[in-house]
């Protein structure tokens, strides 16, 4: 399980870069996720459409994998649909981590002030 979880952040860092930021997690509804299954797996439910999403990442096999996003080998084998459970489960965690660091980053940020100028005075301030 560490190896998955290890491909899992290559993939949420990725997918951070690739949307600019780490509140594409908000989108995924994880009662839904499933990595083997391309409508409700990560890049399904990002993109719509798993295949067209992979040809314009330009990625093949080997480097959806070390994403954490496929699992090679034959497809419908009790081991790979094994390694998908593993990896979905794997996947829920992270992006349950993500969405709690976000929701806390976001509480912090409200009790802080938005913008100090000169000319304002304490009383002045707006909290977000």
């Amino acid at each position: 399980m560490f190896e998955d979880d290890n491909r899992v952040q290559q993939g949420m860092r990725y997918l951070s870069e690739r949307y600019g930021g780490r509140e594409w997690v908000e989108r995924i509804d994880v009662q839904r996720l499933n990595i083997a299954c391309t409508e409700n797996c990560v890049i399904g439910q990002l993109e719509g459409d798993y295949n067209e999403a992979r040809g314009r990442f330009n990625f093949g096999d080997s480097k959806m994998c070390d994403l954490g996003l496929l699992v090679l080998g034959e497809q419908r084998s009790p081991q790979v649909l094994a390694a998908y459970d593993i990896l979905t489960i794997d996947w829920r965690r992270a992006i349950f981590r993500q969405r709690m660091e976000l929701m806390q980053e976001r509480a912090a940020n409200r009790a802080m002030p938005v913008a100090v100028r000169e000319e304002e005075s304490v009383e002045d301030l707006v909290c977000v």
